[in-house]
């Protein structure tokens, strides 16, 4: 299995990233840095490569570039990798691996802990500037944990009901934050949650006059936030 790297102006193939295996959970497994200037991607189920970008000349027409081995591998925590996000400045990469929060240094090469201590959960995300992450714990009180990865700290929980399993995503500027939340006892249809990422605000919700799927993907909770006018 393979990264392919292409332009997005000119539709050209650049490059082709060589990695051995290949997750399941593609949405949230490579993640560019903010400058573009680095890749990562996880192999397996807790190795993560990571490649410094060349700039790549237009192939037009030739082969495109091959490299077939990363400049740094890093591994993170014992089990899957959910989500995978650089920070602002990118020389770190946040993730979630288990029940635990890692932050990567992609130049030492070292890892930190962050992010509170769970027992269980079924999804999670982290934001694209790598400041928050949102977690769907199943606990005797499910509930959604949004954690404030720059002073690792809580910022607030939102109740879910029990056989919520749908993934929670962030808006790509990291302000808003959607929940799919199964039907209460009182309840017939699921519903969409949009809340403020910061202050757990709820600014809409949503209700589904038919089945929503158990796994919605970003731009269909992109279509959704914009769709609110929040």
């Amino acid at each position: 299995h393979h990264v392919q790297l292409w332009d997005s102006e000119s539709g050209e193939l650049l490059a082709i990233l060589d990695r051995h295996s290949i997750t399941t959970m593609i949405e949230s497994n490579i993640t560019f840095s903010r400058d573009s200037q680095k890749l990562a991607a996880v192999v397996g189920e807790n190795e993560i490569y990571v490649w410094q970008l060349p700039q790549f000349g237009t192939p037009a027409g030739g082969a495109p570039a091959h490299i077939a081995a990363p400049d740094v591998k890093l591994r993170a925590g014992t089990v899957g990798i959910q989500a995978l996000a650089f920070t602002t400045v990118g020389q770190e990469l946040r993730c979630l691996s288990g029940t635990s929060i890692i932050t990567l240094d992609v130049t030492a090469h070292e890892n930190a802990g962050l992010g509170p201590e769970l027992e269980d959960f079924t999804q999670a995300a982290i934001s694209q500037d790598a400041t928050k992450a949102a977690i769907n714990v199943m606990s005797e009180s499910p509930h959604c944990l949004v954690w404030d990865l720059v002073r690792d700290r809580e910022l607030f929980r939102v109740p879910l009901t029990r056989g919520t399993s749908s993934k929670p995503t962030f808006s790509p500027d990291g302000r808003r934050l959607a929940l799919v939340r199964n039907p209460a006892e009182s309840e017939v249809v699921r519903q969409l949650l949009i809340l403020d990422s910061q202050t757990g605000e709820q600014l809409k919700a949503i209700s589904a006059d038919k089945p929503v799927p158990d796994r919605l993907n970003s731009a269909d909770l992109s279509f959704q936030i914009g769709r609110a006018h929040v």
